[in-house]
């Protein structure tokens, strides 16, 4: 095989290695698994002969995959438990002098003071929903669902009998209202 016949074999098989990690689904390692994937593809070039009972694409998507398996296997990621999408905290972060992952990423972890604030704000806006009438009161449960099920302006319009435009223009007054009460303190 000269090396016109190698190169044209390359490009019609290098699919396959995105086919592959593509199937495979671990996006934070893509790099690697090319890499891996191009080390079988150049083995299945240098080994593959034409008289082999299998068809070419057959053998090159093995070889693929062996190659990206056996790199797998030896980052220590069993092929049925493999992780989704983990990001090492010491992996060193581009534009960074010395900076990794975990230098940059914020804490997550619940703040007692901002988690109370928001438990305030729902409070208020459950007195407020209280003083509503009943109408105003579905318009705004039903629209953001928070009786479980969201609904549309429409939805909501049909089961109370009035216009789409009615509905539209209660629920801005009414979201105008809960602003001021919830930012004038009235509650």
């Amino acid at each position: 095989m000269n090396d016109q016949e190698k190169e044209d074999m390359f490009y019609r098989n290098e699919i396959y290695i995105y086919w592959y990690i593509k199937k495979i689904n671990l996006k934070h390692m893509t790099d690697e698994l090319y890499g891996a994937g191009l080390i079988g593809l150049v083995k299945a070039i240098n080994t593959y002969k034409p008289e082999m009972p299998n068809k070419e694409n057959t053998y090159f998507i093995k070889c693929i995959i062996n190659s990206i398996n056996r790199y797998l296997t030896l980052q220590n990621m069993p092929k049925r438990k493999r992780p989704k999408n983990i990001i090492s905290l010491d992996e060193p972060v581009l534009g960074l002098n010395n900076g990794y992952f975990g230098d940059v990423i914020p804490d997550t972890r619940v703040n007692v003071e901002s988690e109370a604030e928001r438990n305030i704000i729902i409070e208020k806006i459950k007195n407020i929903l209280n003083e509503l009438s009943y109408k105003d009161k579905k318009i705004i449960i039903d629209y953001y669902g928070f009786n479980g099920e969201k609904k549309t302006e429409m939805e909501i319009a049909k089961e109370l009998k009035v216009s789409k435009q009615n509905i539209s223009f209660r629920k801005s007054r009414i979201l105008k209202d809960i602003r001021k009460k919830l930012e004038g303190g009235k509650i």
